[in-house]
């Protein structure tokens, strides 16, 4: 059978020694991807929305990758002090694509940023930083001294029994990795919260119609950088795999 195609957008980076703007995301999201049995393909920043929906035809399933935070202002905030913001014209080009694979019914998986862009697009809010909200009882972003030595942090996710991310990985608790340091706060509309951390962090998002068949998961953690290693992680990636597959021969039949 041939192996369904999916699209990934890209982080925008800027190289001051040559003073050139280029495009990056971690191998991990490719990877994990090839890994779960799909082909994956990255999507510039396009300018052009014909040109992007001509593209998006080509494809099954989509990524939304992590990133940097967006500008509050796209849902009614001043910026936080804490914020880093992500580079202007990948935010142009996700606040066009990300309402677009919504409307196509793409299967989707949102990751961290992607996660939460998919709230925005649905008229929700963000948490611009988390210790402002639920404190310090759990460390949700990494940390600088940690990324530079390569170590990890971690915590541990409830979830709902009748969800998505539940029947994809099978369980109701699952540790996960701690990179970031916003998170939702209003829900968007049709949305459902189906995981959370102990703090109440909101970790998984899905919508709320289970009979809805569209596949669509956001998820505040990072699974692609342990999907290597714990099954449950890859699982999540063979899940938007296998709903691509059934989108690309639904659409064609």
């Amino acid at each position: 059978m041939q192996k369904p195609v999916i699209a990934m957008n890209c982080n925008i980076k800027r190289n001051e020694e040559v003073c050139a703007d280029y495009l990056s995301t971690y191998t991990a999201y490719p990877d994990s991807v090839e890994r779960a049995g799909g082909v994956p393909l990255l999507i510039p920043p396009l300018a052009d929305e014909a040109d992007l929906r001509e593209v998006l035809k080509g494809v099954h399933g989509i990524v939304l990758v992590g990133g940097d935070d967006i500008d509050p202002a796209a849902y009614g905030q001043e910026w936080h002090e804490k914020s880093t913001p992500i580079f202007p014209r990948r935010q142009n080009f996700d606040l066009r694509l990300v309402p677009i694979v919504l409307e196509m019914g793409l299967p989707v998986l949102g990751v961290c940023d992607g996660h939460e862009e998919i709230n925005i697009a649905l008229g929700g809010t963000l948490h611009q930083h988390i210790p402002d909200v639920y404190g310090m009882q759990i460390v949700h972003a990494r940390g600088k001294e940690l990324a530079r030595r390569g170590e990890q942090r971690y915590h541990n996710v409830s979830i709902e029994p009748d969800s998505l991310v539940a029947e994809i990985t099978g369980k109701t608790k699952l540790e996960v990795n701690s990179i970031h340091h916003q998170a939702i706060d209003r829900l968007g509309e049709g949305l459902r919260v189906t995981a959370r951390s102990i703090d109440g962090v909101v970790e998984a998002i899905e919508y709320a119609d289970r009979r809805d068949k569209r596949f669509m998961l956001g998820l505040q953690w990072h699974p692609e950088h342990l999907s290597a290693r714990r099954p449950e992680q890859l699982a999540l990636f063979e899940a938007l795999v296998k709903a691509a597959i059934e989108y690309r021969d639904g659409r064609c039949a």
